[in-house]
């Protein structure tokens, strides 16, 4: 086994490998890529590979890039330290990593990226591992009502408690529902103080109200008509990952985050998915214990880092990064 071609996909093929990759995540799309390089100004840039094996398998290596000074550009996939690597509309095999991970060691300059724990081989020896992080994920492949008999007895009385006191749960629509999300989360942020690990700007809670609802699903729950919390959770084929959340502290009680997540993973388990994803909790061992009273087991996540020689790096990186613009 061997690589017979490495370039650039057209937008059109990448969209259309992800959406028929059968471990692909929200994470690795062309429109996740694109958003965060409307919000950076253009500081990250979508940098796809498009990489054909001898065998005739195609991958796709979803990447961002971003200066870092002197015509050096770091690679990473994707943003934000989200899930990422290679995906493909059919199986891929060790071999094929394997060739992958020698080009990775070789090829693209200063590389960093979380691989997500889905893909095939994700540990496979020959990867430039560095590190290791997890993520919290509940399998939703027994049907949903196994799902909640894995909850905590808290979580499932919390869901009745919300029930009982009237909150009710809807998908978000439009820009009006993402502006009033994206207040929730300023409040929240502002509660959080020191200790919030994002500071995220409205440009990209807009710049997400105009993409496909059916790949970025904004759930909303309110009380009495005020909302009281949110959640946006990033879809593909067989995943859904819930990227991020707030919610208004005037409304703990009545435990609106709780019905959320309850309708959210429903709705996963009836759309066909296989995994609820709550992400990595940031070392926040609170964080982490409320995820796995969802049922949420820890899946190990490899992360990939490779520096080359600065005087070798910058020739690879013209030769993988600064080609010309994507074929239309």
């Amino acid at each position: 086994m061997e690589i017979r071609s490495i370039g650039r996909p057209t937008r059109a093929e990448w969209e259309w490998v992800w959406r028929g990759c059968a471990w692909a995540t929200g994470f690795q799309s062309p429109d996740w890529a694109e958003t965060w390089a409307v919000v950076t100004g253009g500081a990250l840039r979508p940098r796809a590979r498009r990489i054909e094996f001898s065998d005739g398998a195609v991958a796709i290596l979803p990447l961002c890039a971003t200066r870092v000074g002197r015509g050096l550009l770091r690679a990473k996939c994707m943003p934000e330290g989200t899930l990422g690597g290679w995906i493909a509309r059919m199986p891929l095999g060790a071999e094929h990593v394997a060739c992958l991970a020698e080009r990775l060691r070789g090829g693209l300059g200063e590389l960093r990226f979380r691989v997500s724990p889905y893909a095939p081989h994700a540990d496979h020896p020959a990867l430039p591992v560095a590190g290791w992080d997890e993520t919290l994920a509940t399998d939703l492949r027994p049907g949903y009502d196994a799902v909640l008999r894995r909850w905590s007895k808290g979580h499932r009385a919390a869901v009745r408690q919300a029930e009982r006191a009237g909150v009710e749960v809807r998908r978000g629509r439009g820009l009006a529902d993402w502006r009033t999300y994206h207040e929730i989360y300023r409040r929240s942020r502002a509660r959080w103080g020191e200790s919030a690990q994002s500071k995220h700007p409205r440009e990209l809670f807009d710049a997400l109200a105009r993409l496909d609802p059916r790949d970025v699903q904004l759930w909303l729950a309110s009380v009495g008509g005020r909302i009281a919390a949110g959640a946006v959770c990033l879809t593909a084929a067989r995943h859904v990952a819930y990227w991020h959340g707030a919610a208004d502290d005037r409304f703990f009680p009545k435990r609106p985050v709780h019905l959320l997540m309850h309708r959210a993973m429903r709705d996963a388990a009836e759309s066909g998915r296989d995994w609820y994803d709550f992400n990595p909790s940031g070392g926040l061992e609170g964080v982490a214990h409320f995820k796995r009273g969802f049922g949420a087991q820890a899946l190990a996540v490899p992360i990939l880092r490779h520096h080359t020689r600065r005087a070798r790096v910058a020739a690879r990186t013209r030769r993988w990064l600064d080609r010309a613009a994507p074929r239309a």
